[in-house]
C-alpha cells in the first residue's frame, strides 16, 4: 500500500516535466491541470482500506505470519465496497494518461513536430509507464471489488506483510486460480480448430489436470502418441539406498550432501534440482572446497551463463555440476555428453503457503473432491515428468537419474508417482 502512495506522489512531477518537455500539447496540459484532484482523491482512498487492513491484520495475523489468506477468497463487503471505489478512481487516472500517450504516439507519427523524435520517444516512455502502472492497479481492485461467480474457481485474495522502519507495510495480492474462464472467452470460443503437443499434457496418466487447468472443450479428443525413445535402454530411475524422506529436512538435507559425496561421478556432467534455495545453499556450503570448485551454482550466473559455462568445461573435458532450482527442470537442453545424470533431491511438490494454490485446494476439497490427489500430486507428477525429462534429449542420450526421496517407495502415492514416468529401467532401494 505505502509503495502505491509513495509512487502515486511522483507521477505529478513526471507529468509536469513531461508537460515541460511538450509545451503546447493540449492533452499534457489539461492532464496535467486535472491530476492534482485524481491524485488526491486516490491518496485518501489508499489511506482508508490501509487503516482498514491494518485494524484487520493486528486481530488475525500473529507476529510469524507473513501472509494472510482470505478464506476460499472471499472478502467483506465493506472491502469490496473500498475496492469499488479505488478501481473507479484508477479506472479514470489511467483514462486520462491513455490520452496522454495518444498524443504524444501521434507526435512520433508527426513529420512536422518541433520537438525532438528523442525527446518525444522519451517522453512516449515515461507516460507509458505511468499508464501501465494505472492499469495494473485498476485489474487488481476489480478482482477485489468484483464477487467470484457461484460455482466457479475462485479468485485467491491474500495480503503480504513487509517489514519497514520498523513497522510493516500490506501488499495487496489477487490472481484466478484457474485461468479456465479466461481461455473460453478469449481463445476456445473463438478459435475454429486447436492442436496442443507437449510431453507432459498428462498427469499421472490422465488428461483430467489440463482439463482442468485450461477449460478445453468437453469434447476435445485426448490421444498419448508414444515416444520414440527407448526408455528402459537409455536410462535407469534410481532411488538410492541413502535416499530419506524429504519431510525429515536435517536427515534429507544430510542424504543429500552424502549422495553427492559418494555417488556423483566427475566423469559425467550432472544437474542437481532443489526444491529450495534453502537446501541447495545448505548443501552447497557444506561441501568441500574441492567439489565447490566444479559446482555452477544457480545464485552466481544467469541461467544462459551458467549453462554457457557448463557446455565450455564438457568440451574442455572438466568436470561440471550444475546446482539448480526449478527453472532448471525445464527448457534446459543439455544433449549427449552435457548431460550424464540427472538428480532431484525431492518430490517436487508446490509450497504449503502458496496462496493461490492453498485457495484452489481448500475449494475443491469444499465441493467434495480430493485436492491432493486432484492438484498436489498431479502438480507434483508434471514437474516430475519435466525435471526427469532433463535426461533424454535425442534418441542417442544414456544416462541416469536419481531421485534421493524415500516417499517414492514409501508411500502410497509413491507408486502413482513413479508410473506416470516414462517407463526407465528402475533400481529402487
Amino acid at each position: 500500500m505505502q509503495g502505491s502512495v509513495r509512487w502515486l506522489q511522483t507521477t505529478s512531477k513526471t507529468l509536469a516535466a513531461v508537460a515541460q518537455t511538450l509545451h503546447g500539447v493540449h492533452a499534457v496540459q489539461s492532464t496535467l491541470s486535472r491530476w492534482s484532484e485524481t491524485e488526491q482523491a486516490l491518496l485518501q482512498s489508499h489511506q482508508q482500506v490501509s487503516a482498514a487492513l491494518s485494524v484487520m491484520l493486528s486481530a488475525r495475523v500473529d507476529d510469524r505470519e507473513k501472509n494472510y489468506l482470505f478464506p476460499q477468497g472471499v472478502v467483506s463487503e465493506a472491502l469490496r465496497e473500498m475496492a469499488g471505489l479505488l478501481f473507479e478512481q484508477w479506472r479514470q487516472a489511467g483514462a486520462m494518461l491513455r490520452k496522454v500517450s495518444e498524443a504524444v504516439e501521434g507526435l512520433l507519427d508527426s513529420r512536422s513536430s518541433v520537438v525532438a523524435r528523442e525527446v518525444v520517444e522519451q517522453a512516449h516512455a515515461a507516460v507509458g509507464g505511468l499508464w501501465q502502472r494505472c492499469a495494473h492497479a485498476e485489474a487488481l481492485w476489480l478482482l477485489y471489488a468484483r464477487e467470484d461467480r457461484v460455482g466457479a474457481a475462485p479468485t485467491a485474495r491474500w495480503l503480504s506483510l513487509h517489514e519497514i522502519n520498523n513497522g510493516f507495510d500490506i501488499e495487496v495480492c489477487a490472481s484466478p486460480v484457474l485461468p479456465t474462464e479466461l481461455l473460453q472467452k478469449n481463445l476456445w470460443q473463438r478459435c475454429f480448430s486447436a492442436v496442443i503437443t507437449s510431453a507432459t499434457l498428462t498427469a499421472l496418466g490422465s488428461f483430467d489436470r489440463l482439463r482442468q487447468h485450461t477449460g478445453v472443450p468437453e469434447s476435445s479428443a485426448c490421444s498419448v502418441v508414444p515416444s520414440p525413445f527407448q526408455y528402459a535402454q537409455s536410462a535407469q530411475l534410481i532411488v538410492p539406498s541413502v535416499a530419506v524422506e524429504s519431510n525429515l529436512v536435517e536427515q534429507h538435507t544430510q542424504s543429500v550432501v552424502d549422495f553427492i559425496n559418494n555417488d556423483i561421478d566427475l566423469q559425467e556432467a550432472t544437474l542437481v534440482l532443489f526444491a529450495s534455495r534453502r537446501q541447495m545453499l545448505d548443501v552447497y556450503q557444506v561441501l568441500s572446497q574441492e567439489l565447490r570448485a566444479v559446482i555452477l551454482l544457480q545464485d552466481d550466473y544467469s541461467k544462459q551463463q551458467l549453462l554457457q559455462l557448463h557446455r565450455e568445461r564438457i568440451d574442455n573435458q572438466e568436470p561440471s555440476i550444475i546446482f539448480g532450482l526449478a527453472s532448471f527442470a525445464e527448457g534446459v537442453d543439455l544433449p549427449g555428453d552435457y548431460l550424464r545424470h540427472v538428480v532431484i533431491a525431492k518430490i517436487p511438490f508446490a509450497p504449503p503457503d502458496d496462496p493461490v494454490g492453498k485457495t484452489l485446494s481448500d475449494w475443491i476439497d469444499a465441493k467434495g473432491g480430493n485436492a491432493f490427489m486432484q492438484i498436489q500430486l498431479a502438480d507434483a507428477s508434471l514437474r516430475l515428468v519435466q525435471a526427469s525429462g532433463r535426461l533424454l534429449r535425442t534418441e542417442s542420450d544414456t544416462g541416469r537419474i536419481s531421485i534421493l526421496d524415500k516417499r517414492l517407495v514409501t508411500k502410497r502415492y509413491g507408486k502413482k508417482l513413479l508410473d506416470s514416468l516414462p517407463p526407465y529401467r528402475r533400481v529402487l532401494n
